[in-house]
């Protein structure tokens, strides 16, 4: 199983976008929604449920990360130097809470953590 097909919904995209760009999450550059809310009650460490919209430079083609049970740093800007998505529980053995990694590579104050999560091309 190649690394692509760990992420739910992956396989759906890679097939309809550009052939090179299988597995290159980095693509979809520009941030163009980022909505969430808590989901934990008061007194337990904070989660939440959201949901990111992402395009490439030229805003050809958007993808929306729908992420359930998320933990992490939410600090954003408009831009995204290295869009990363990866099966932690796979690639690193994390725990099933923090299952999905959705990091900037170069930007460390941006890494969200989730339990659930699922990647859909969006047409517009």
């Amino acid at each position: 199983m190649d690394m692509t097909e760990r992420i739910p919904g992956g396989e759906e995209i890679w097939r309809r976008l550009p052939k090179g760009w299988r597995g290159c999450w980095m693509y979809f550059d520009t941030i163009l929604d980022f909505q969430f809310r808590r989901v934990s009650d008061f007194w337990d460490p904070p989660r939440y449920d959201g949901s990111l919209l992402v395009c490439d430079a030229s805003d050809t083609y958007r993808v929306r990360l729908t992420m359930g049970n998320m933990t992490g740093d939410f600090v954003l800007t408009h831009q995204l130097s290295g869009l990363d998505i990866e099966d932690a529980s796979y690639t690193r053995g994390y725990e099933k809470t923090v299952r999905y990694r959705i990091v900037d590579f170069e930007n460390p104050d941006f890494a969200i953590y989730c339990e659930d999560f699922s990647a859909e091309l969006v047409l517009h």
